[in-house]
């Protein structure tokens, strides 16, 4: 093999690990973009695990008011109808009065 044949060959290995560097930085910034998309997806989902239990105490909490809220509006209705049972009694009572004395 003569000095010009070595040279085309140590050019040709050159190159080649220059394309196969080249590849691989490719493939380290590819991987970087993945771990960083994927860093940035799992943050993503700790922050919605987050928000989903802060709803779901929300939920809990408008749940519970809503059935206190219940609760006393039958509470109050119950008064209501005792009031007018009242009312319809001394109706009653001061019509039959009425009535007894005239």
């Amino acid at each position: 093999m003569n000095e010009e044949e070595r040279q085309r060959q140590m050019d040709f290995i050159i190159n080649t690990l220059a394309n196969l560097s080249a590849k691989i930085d490719g493939l380290v910034v590819a991987t970087n973009s993945l771990t960083n998309a994927q860093t940035k997806s799992k943050k993503e989902r700790r922050a919605d695990t987050v928000r989903l239990a802060r709803l779901e105490e929300a939920f809990v909490v408008v749940s519970r008011l809503s059935q206190r809220y219940d609760e006393r509006l039958d509470e109050h209705q119950a008064r209501i109808s005792n009031v007018e049972n009242a009312i319809v009694i001394l109706t009653r009572l001061v019509n039959e009065g009425h009535n007894g004395q005239a």
